[in-house]
């Protein structure tokens, strides 16, 4: 028919592949939420649809879908995706705000962070090599994943949570530290991952050989720079944002190209461009005393999450699949194990009521957005330095525990507010 009418296919579309990308995911997503199950679930599992080892059952010779095309999407996605989710998590934290949640958030937040950590990094870098056998060729290499994926099981899933918080309109003592500690919590994850990631590629680049605070030192330095560009950028848009006073459109893409710029320059210096648009973020929420420059990036936060999650599905690594499936089960029962001992310890020492120590640890469990961040930016380093089978590893494995957890802890989290009596079940 299509040489009937003399039209032939040319070279695969990149706009074709995007736009397939984005549509598929926004489907995945509707069809997620209707089944009771957050978006990002729905973008993943749909954006695996156009994973290279599905198309080419369909279209062998590359002529609709081309692997080259998503992994040129997936650099550059990566970058702007990742740079909006820092803005906002720094932007979360509003010291106005935290200020009255109390000072026994900080120290709860800590444990609760430290121990699921503990827990990962012994399971991973010790256990590993005896449940899952040669995975991995050498104990270094263990020891390297369990790092990486000890700092990233730090992060919990606001979205999720606050969802299910407003949806059974829960109120009280449990419900101000759950906020309290998902605000920070991100920002703990965020920082643990640079120090944890930065050791991780420099022991398995040199073996192990290097001392700790060798080590340390590069990154850092790096830490140091990037909060710095971020603060600078900070000034910058609040500086610019005078000239924009009322327009709110105009103002709206302003900042969508400040965070896609502040983002592109840090990766260009190779600094750590998440912790620098966090900086930037805290930086224009605290110095304005106001969230309307956050409130504009989260105006473009479901486009942005469509095309990052769907594209991170279509990146999945099926070949090893068996292998990310039992790294990524260990991962999800040593986090979930932590995170309800060290809320349990946490709010232990902070003194806080018996439902919330009973409660807290799993309305803590949702992990999503910044998990599968920190993931995607460590498989891009660990590539960069030759060691992509690695860094694949631990993406995949990251998102079949994402994935599995997204599924079970949204109901376990609306369970655990109204048995601890501050939600309704409505």
């Amino acid at each position: 028919m299509l040489d009937f009418l003399d039209i032939h296919v040319g070279e695969v579309s990149s706009a074709l592949t995007f736009g397939l990308l984005l549509g598929l995911g926004l489907l995945g997503g509707k069809l997620a939420k209707k089944v009771k199950l957050p978006s990002i679930t729905g973008y993943l599992l749909f954006g695996i649809l156009l994973n290279p080892y599905m198309t080419g059952k369909i279209d062998p010779e590359g002529h609709y879908f081309d692997p080259h095309t998503i992994e040129q999407m997936v650099e550059f996605i990566n970058i702007i995706a990742l740079s909006f989710i820092a803005y906002i998590i720094g932007g979360s934290l509003y010291l106005k705000e935290m200020k009255g949640l109390g000072k026994s958030i900080g120290i709860v937040t800590i444990i609760q962070g430290a121990v699921p950590f503990i827990f990962v990094f012994l399971l991973i870098a010790f256990g590993g090599s005896i449940i899952a056998g040669d995975v991995l060729k050498t104990n270094t290499e263990y020891i390297a994943l369990g790092l990486v994926a000890g700092t990233i099981a730090l992060a919990t899933a606001p979205a999720a949570t606050v969802a299910v918080l407003h949806e059974v309109k829960a109120r009280g003592p449990l419900t101000q530290t759950i906020l309290g500690v998902v605000a920070l919590d991100d920002a703990l994850a965020v920082i643990a991952f640079i120090l944890g990631s930065g050791i991780a590629l420099a022991m398995l680049k040199d073996g192990g050989s290097v001392p700790l605070l060798e080590l340390m030192q590069t990154p850092i330095i790096h830490m140091a720079l990037s909060v710095l560009l971020g603060v600078v950028f900070g000034f910058l848009l609040i500086y610019i944002s005078r000239f924009f006073r009322g327009q709110r459109g105009t103002m709206t893409i302003v900042v969508l190209g400040a965070v896609v710029v502040c983002g592109g320059i840090a990766e260009m210096l190779h600094f750590e461009y998440i912790l620098t648009c966090m900086a930037f973020g805290f930086v224009v929420v605290n110095k304005m005393k106001s969230t309307r420059l956050i409130d504009m990036a989260l105006s473009m936060e479901d486009m942005v999450f469509v095309a990052f999650f769907a594209v991170v599905g279509a990146h999945f690594d099926f070949s090893r699949i068996g292998e990310a499936t039992l790294i990524g089960c260990l991962i999800l029962v040593a986090r979930f194990a932590g995170k309800y001992l060290g809320s349990w310890l946490g709010t232990s020492v902070a003194k806080s009521p018996p439902h919330v120590k009973k409660w807290l640890g799993i309305t803590l469990l949702p992990q999503a957005g910044v998990s599968i961040g920190l993931a995607t930016s460590f498989a891009a380093k660990a590539g960069a330095d030759g060691l992509a089978d690695i860094g694949s590893l631990l993406l995949s494995s990251i998102l079949v525990a994402v994935i599995i957890t997204e599924i079970i802890s949204p109901p376990l989290v609306r369970i655990a507010v109204i048995k601890s009596g501050e939600g309704r079940d409505v």
